[in-house]
């Protein structure tokens, strides 16, 4: 038996099954689309401003989870935690960014209002007044984001990674001298870990002048070191080279510490002669009821002895002035007093002999008694 349906029934039911399945279609393409848009970063600045605070995350977790391996139970404990603190600064830095782009085109908005010639004086005031505003929020804004994401920015006379320096240069202020150094790449923070190069023994105006000549090849980081007689010439200095920075508008290139550590004492070196056997230090070597016995350590080549009272005296800043003594026995006092000349020598070539004390002292390796 055939049922013939009415025409405008037919049509119905086709738009019906149309429209469902467009619907159906629409809805999973929208669902697919949020879940990419959740999984993946299209605005690659955002991309880019997650990827750094990732990096630069730095807690106790971060710290700790170095000490084990992947399969340990502390490893996984601690991965957990590590990718919860991902996910807030995720969101953090996500949520601060969604509103600098938002103050951006506001502000963006506002400018051009206010510029506009058919907008009243009165509003125009108001506008100026909520731009302030917003670029106050603005301000704040970023720097919750630094924040967020363990950022310290650059900044006129801030310190910059030590991969980004072109120059290095270090003062020593001892009274009213001061010792100049130029520091050799690759540039490590730790003084003794670096070369540093002694230019040589200066006068204020003298180091004024070399820093000007200096600071060509940016940027450039000038530290500045003083023992207790030289504060009051290296506070002067300290102000006249970020006067002259600021002067010639190089704030954004250079960067000034004046060294908060004072040194109240001079150094004292000492060299062991001994069976004319140089060493730099003597240890007990036995330690018996009836007493000790003593060995030299540190042994020196003699042929090396000038190499070593060269580092000893100017490899590197903090180390004038500087006394050395040099405590020998009766066999090697010809040896000592060869290598005191030396030492008068090698600090008349460096212009430092004011600032280097040469003493004698009779001494004998202690024996079993």
């Amino acid at each position: 038996m055939n049922v013939k349906l009415p025409k405008n029934l037919i049509i119905f039911c086709w738009v019906f099954f149309i429209v469902a399945g467009l619907s159906v279609n629409i809805t999973a393409q929208e669902e697919k689309s949020v879940l990419n848009r959740v999984q993946r970063i299209e605005d690659p600045e955002l991309g880019e401003l997650i990827r750094i605070a990732i990096e630069n995350i730095n807690t106790p977790e971060t710290k700790e989870i170095s000490i084990y391996p992947p399969g340990n139970p502390e490893y996984k404990k601690l991965k957990i935690i590590i990718q919860s603190q991902e996910l807030e600064i995720v969101r953090k830095v996500t949520e601060a960014y969604t509103e600098i782009k938002l103050l951006d085109n506001q502000i963006e908005q506002a400018d051009k209002r206010i510029n506009s010639q058919k907008i009243p004086e009165g509003l125009a005031n108001e506008l100026l007044l909520a731009k302030y505003e917003m670029k106050a929020k603005l301000t704040n804004k970023l720097a919750e984001l630094r924040e967020i994401m363990n950022i310290i920015p650059i900044h006129p006379l801030g310190r910059k990674p030590l991969e980004q320096l072109n120059t290095w240069i270090k003062l020593d202020v001892i009274g009213n001298q001061v010792a100049v150094f130029n520091c050799s790449k690759p540039f490590i923070e730790y003084a003794s870990d670096m070369k540093n190069n002694f230019v040589k023994l200066m006068s204020h105006d003298e180091v004024f002048n070399y820093i000007k000549s200096n600071v060509k090849t940016l940027p450039v980081r000038i530290d500045i070191l003083r023992n207790a007689e030289g504060i009051k010439l290296s506070d002067e200095l300290n102000k006249h080279i970020i006067d002259f920075i600021k002067d010639n508008n190089l704030q954004m290139q250079a960067e000034v510490h004046l060294d908060e550590e004072i040194r109240t004492r001079s150094n004292t070196n000492r060299l062991y002669i001994q069976n004319k056997r140089i060493g730099s230090r003597v240890v007990v070597a036995v330690q018996t009821a009836t007493g000790t016995i003593e060995r030299l350590d540190n042994t020196i080549d003699p042929n090396e002895i000038e190499n070593y009272i060269q580092e000893s005296l100017i490899s590197e800043p903090s180390r004038l002035p500087q006394t050395i003594l040099l405590r020998h026995d009766k066999e090697s006092k010809d040896m000592a007093l060869r290598i005191e000349e030396k030492i008068n020598e090698l600090a008349k070539e460096n212009g430092i002999e004011k600032l280097v004390t040469v003493k004698m002292e009779i001494y004998s390796l202690k024996h079993d008694r």
